[in-house]
């Protein structure tokens, strides 16, 4: 199974449907500024320390973080969701510019997780759900199209805070 396909497994199990991720290429993104000092750090130091980090750094490592396991280390989402607004701007932004279906799911996947745990309520950011709702469309792989559009309609959907943890 693919390290995307892991990504996004929690998504079909929460919201109760069955699908898988094909590989995407990733889009080449600028590296933030002091990242690189990071990214020396090994893996379970930059695990313990991402949340530390500015919400674009924390974005930037999550995203390069997901596809350094196998299996995928899902649980980043989790960990940095409590970034919340400042994390939720970041992934704005970079929504505006990513290519990869894959990497957009990876960033929506976080938003649903950022308002599942209830640390925004992502239903009245009606800027963001129209940005979603614009990538969903734009997504060329079906079943990573039908994935996102699932976790982008419970965003508008579900009461945020649902939980404390995973459902």
């Amino acid at each position: 199974m693919t390290r995307l396909k892991l990504a996004l497994i929690l998504i079909p199990f929460a919201l109760g449907f069955e699908g898988a991720l094909a590989d995407q290429p990733q889009a080449v993104q600028p590296i933030p500024i002091g990242y690189a000092e990071f990214k020396r750090l090994s893996y379970s130091e930059r695990r313990a320390q991402i949340t530390k980090l500015p919400p674009d750094m924390q974005l930037q490592a999550y995203l390069d973080m997901l596809r350094e396991t196998e299996p995928p280390d899902d649980d980043l989402a989790w960990l940095i969701a409590p970034g919340g607004r400042g994390l939720v701007e970041a992934v704005k932004k970079r929504l505006e510019i990513e290519k990869s279906d894959g990497r957009r799911a990876d960033l929506i996947y976080l938003l649903w997780v950022i308002h599942y745990l209830g640390h925004m309520d992502l239903r009245q950011d009606q800027d963001l759900l129209g940005l979603l709702q614009r990538v969903v469309e734009s997504m060329k792989d079906g079943t990573t199209k039908a994935v996102s559009a699932k976790a982008v309609a419970a965003i508008r959907s579900q009461t945020p805070g649902r939980g404390k943890g995973r459902p």
